[in-house]
C-alpha cells in the first residue's frame, strides 16, 4: 500500500476525502477506534493543521455528521482565538445549529465577527509585502465564507468584504472568483450579476497570465459558469455548459461543481441529466438540503429518477 504522503496534492485531497468516509462508516457500523484512525488518516492528508481539521469538519458535515466534524474541530477550540481563522468558526458555526449548541453558537458567532472585523482593517493597508498581501487575501476570503454562512444572516457584510477585497487584490485570480460568487449568491440584482460574470473572467484570464495548476484552473471555472447560471439568459447558459463540463471533467466527484452542474441541467430544461446530477451530488454530499428540495421537485414533474453507481 502506498503511504498518503507519496500521494501529490490532488491525490492527498482524494485520499483525505475516502479516510473521511471510512471514518463514517465506521462510526454507523460501532467502531469507535477505527472512525477515531481514519480521521486522524484524513486531517493528516490535507496536512494535519488547523485548515485541515477545518476542511474535513465540512465533509463530515456534507455526510450529515455534526457530532463527528465537532470532534474533529476540538484542538480548533482549545487554541488561542486570534489564531482560529473565519472560516473555521463559520465551521463551528454550523456544527452549533445542526446540534442545537447555543453556547459554541453564541461563541462561533461572537468570534468569527471579531476576526472579520480586523481583517476588514487590515484590507485597508495597501503598502505590504507580496507574502502579507497573499496571507490578507486567504484572510478576507476565509472571511468571505464565515459572513456568507446562512446561520449568520449577514449577505451584506459578506459582500461588503467581497468589495474591500476586490480592492485589495485587483489581479489575484482566486480572490476575484471568490467575490464573483458572493456577488452572484447573495446580491441577486443585475449590477451584481453584471459585476460577477466580469469578475469571474477576469480571474481566468489573470490565471492564464500567472499560470496556475489544474485545480485552481477548474475551480475557476467552475466559479465563471456557477455566476452565468444564476444570471440565466440563453447567452449564459450556453457559455455555462462549456465551462462548467471543464471542471466536472476535470473533478468529477467534485460535489459543488456537480450541483452547478445539475443546475445548469434543470435551467435548460434537461430535467433527466440534471436528476442525474443531483443524485451524483447527493452521494457526495448527502446531507445538502437544498439539493434534495431540488431532486424532489424534479421528480414530482415527471422526471426519471436514475440508478447511480
Amino acid at each position: 500500500m502506498i503511504s498518503d504522503g507519496f500521494l501529490n496534492a490532488e491525490e492527498r485531497l482524494n485520499a483525505s476525502s475516502k479516510h473521511t468516509r471510512d471514518a463514517v462508516r465506521a462510526q454507523k457500523s460501532g467502531d469507535g477506534r477505527g472512525a477515531q484512525s481514519e480521521l486522524n488518516a484524513a486531517v493528516a492528508a490535507r496536512g494535519g493543521d488547523t485548515r485541515a481539521r477545518t476542511e474535513v469538519a465540512c465533509l463530515l458535515i456534507d455526510f450529515g455528521c455534526p457530532d463527528m466534524a465537532l470532534e474533529v474541530m476540538q484542538p480548533v477550540l482549545q487554541a488561542p482565538e486570534t489564531e482560529v481563522s473565519p472560516d473555521a468558526w463559520s465551521v463551528l458555526l454550523t456544527c452549533a445549529m445542526k446540534r442545537d449548541d447555543q453556547k459554541l453558537l453564541m461563541r462561533a458567532r461572537a468570534s468569527g465577527i471579531a476576526a472579520c472585523a480586523a481583517i476588514a482593517k487590515g484590507l485597508e493597508g495597501k503598502n505590504v509585502g507580496d507574502r502579507e498581501r497573499a496571507i490578507m487575501i486567504n484572510r478576507a476570503m476565509d472571511a468571505i465564507t464565515f459572513l456568507s454562512n446562512p446561520v449568520l444572516k449577514k449577505p451584506d457584510d459578506a459582500i461588503k468584504m467581497a468589495e474591500l477585497l476586490v480592492a485589495f487584490a485587483k489581479q489575484s485570480p482566486l480572490a476575484l472568483s471568490r467575490c464573483a460568487v458572493v456577488y452572484a449568491e447573495l446580491g441577486g440584482t443585475p449590477q451584481l450579476l453584471s459585476k460577477a460574470i466580469t469578475y469571474a473572467e477576469d480571474a481566468i484570464l489573470f490565471a492564464q497570465e500567472q499560470g496556475v495548476d489544474s485545480d485552481i484552473a477548474s475551480k475557476l471555472k467552475d466559479a465563471a459558469g456557477w455566476t452565468r447560471v444564476l444570471r440565466g439568459t440563453s447567452d449564459d447558459l450556453a457559455i455555462a455548459r462549456i465551462v462548467l463540463r471543464d471542471a466536472v471533467d476535470h473533478a468529477p466527484t467534485n460535489p459543488t461543481y456537480r450541483y452547478h452542474m445539475a443546475r445548469l441541467w434543470e435551467a435548460t430544461g434537461l430535467l433527466d441529466r440534471a436528476v442525474v446530477d443531483y443524485q451524483r451530488t447527493l452521494l457526495l454530499r448527502p446531507d445538502d438540503s437544498e439539493c434534495k428540495q431540488r431532486l424532489k421537485s424534479l421528480l414530482l414533474r415527471g422526471a426519471l429518477p436514475r440508478v447511480i453507481k
